[in-house]
């Protein structure tokens, strides 16, 4: 079975630990190189062990489901809340992200049914493995930021 990455938005905040946002919004349609495709509501129900890493970098991972990384499926969306390590790694993206370098957040899925409709991919069920911080969105309306561990972020959203 073959993974295929999916880009999202990216939103950052001025300064802390934490990165939240949209990895996917069900129902959004992207434009990719090879056609148009969206994600179905629930698509990635169940949700397994996933990761969170810089540019789908494997051997460098920031979180992962049980340490630092929630996950919440609702019916409009799929969100993610990662709390990162002190680790070079991590300060890095956390960095790039309040620079507005690093403007997505990206899946990376494997594909275990879909459709066509009208011309557009449907992914109806995949296996979420990773959710990367990345340079370039693909979806429209989901994004991410970097919030400060205390509470209230001090905002500097960059929007695309």
């Amino acid at each position: 079975m073959k993974t295929e990455r999916r880009y999202v938005e990216l939103r950052a905040d001025a300064d802390g630990r934490r990165l939240s946002g949209v990895a996917v919004r069900y129902g959004d349609t992207a434009r990719l190189p090879w056609g148009r495709e969206r994600v179905e509501r629930g698509a990635f129900a169940p949700l397994g062990d996933v990761i969170l890493n810089a540019m789908h970098d494997r051997a460098a991972p920031l979180a992962r489901i049980g340490a630092g990384l929630t996950l919440e499926d609702t019916a409009e969306r799929l969100a993610f809340a990662a709390d990162l390590p002190a680790t070079r790694a991590a300060d890095d993206v956390l960095e790039l992200v309040r620079a507005g370098v690093m403007r997505g957040a990206s899946v990376e899925m494997r594909v275990t049914a879909e459709r066509i409709e009208a011309g557009v991919r449907v992914i109806e069920r995949a296996t979420l493995a990773a959710i990367g911080v990345v340079d370039t969105p693909a979806y429209p309306a989901s994004e991410v930021e970097a919030r400060r561990a205390e509470g209230a972020p001090r905002r500097r959203r960059v929007w695309l």
